[in-house]
């Protein structure tokens, strides 16, 4: 082979290196953006829900997240073809990160296509949780299409009102989902809670009654959930004696502490709660 040839054919390859580095990232047919600007700008173009993965080089749930949840054929299938996907990285683009308040990765950023926030999913998510994430997003975004606007012209305010409930609906149910896979049962239950009885018509509040009906039917995790309530009525109380001690009513706010101390055996607001009743009860607490 001459120099020339030799010559030519490694211009040839580093040009293709270049061109693949340029290229947006895919997997299993997602284009992932790595730009944030052409990312919103695409979103506004096209009128689409913007998906922004924050992940770091070396973190293992985000690894997992891309080779199940991303590689899911349905889930690849509604973000190529609904959403703009954008990928970024949480230590290079760290003044994105600290602006929406990224504490772990993987996060993922919902945004709708004027990159007004819409939801956010804290960890990894299994493909079918992520599939239903992704239709609550898009369905809080329908009423506002326009020929859905067209339809229903004679009540805009409604369409909006709508809109804004079913967005935030939405947003409820993906903090109850995170709340679940994070083991934070007790506040699960009140978010699901709160979807039944303030978004009872939505489809929202079917899958909360599904996600308290797992938990209620699990011992270990309505356990957990009813140790939590009990650590947090503990708290409660350990606050109520302190008013009553500032209001100068010791003997009420004994009976807080005494309650602290058989309701909660063993734990630090009962241990705090002994303290307060030795320092009450000794001569110098009088």
């Amino acid at each position: 082979m001459t120099t020339v040839s030799r010559l030519y054919r490694t211009v040839a390859l580093c040009a293709g290196l270049l061109i693949l580095a340029a290229a947006p990232v895919r997997a299993q047919g997602v284009t992932w953006l790595s730009d944030y600007n052409a990312a919103r700008r695409e979103a506004h173009d096209k009128n689409r829900p913007l998906v922004i993965d924050f992940s770091t080089k070396d973190c293992h749930w985000c690894r997992m997240l891309e080779t199940t949840t991303f590689r899911d054929p349905a889930v690849a299938k509604v973000l190529t073809e609904r959403f703009v996907a954008l990928r970024l990285d949480g230590e290079k683009d760290a003044v994105l990160a600290q602006k929406l308040n990224i504490q772990g990765y993987p996060t993922l950023i919902f945004a709708d296509p004027d990159g007004n926030i819409l939801a956010r999913q804290d960890g990894y998510i299994k493909p079918t949780e992520f599939g239903q994430q992704l239709d609550h997003v898009l369905a809080g975004l329908q009423p506002a299409d326009k020929a859905v606007q067209q339809a229903v012209h004679m009540a805009p305010a409604a369409d909006a009102a709508n809109a804004d409930r079913a967005r935030r609906a939405g947003q409820l149910l993906s903090l109850a989902q995170a709340d679940l896979h994070e083991q934070r049962f007790l506040a699960c239950l009140d978010r699901c809670r709160t979807l039944r009885a303030d978004y009872g018509d939505l489809p929202q509040a079917a899958e909360a009654i599904q996600l308290e009906a797992k938990i209620r039917s699990d011992p270990e995790e309505l356990r957990a959930a009813c140790d939590k309530m009990t650590d947090r009525l503990g708290e409660m109380y350990l606050d109520l004696a302190d008013a009553f001690l500032h209001k100068d009513q010791p003997q009420r706010a004994i009976l807080c502490l005494e309650w602290v101390v058989q309701a909660c055996p063993n734990t630090p607001q009962a241990e705090a709660a002994k303290t307060k009743l030795g320092q009450i009860k000794s001569p110098a607490g009088h």
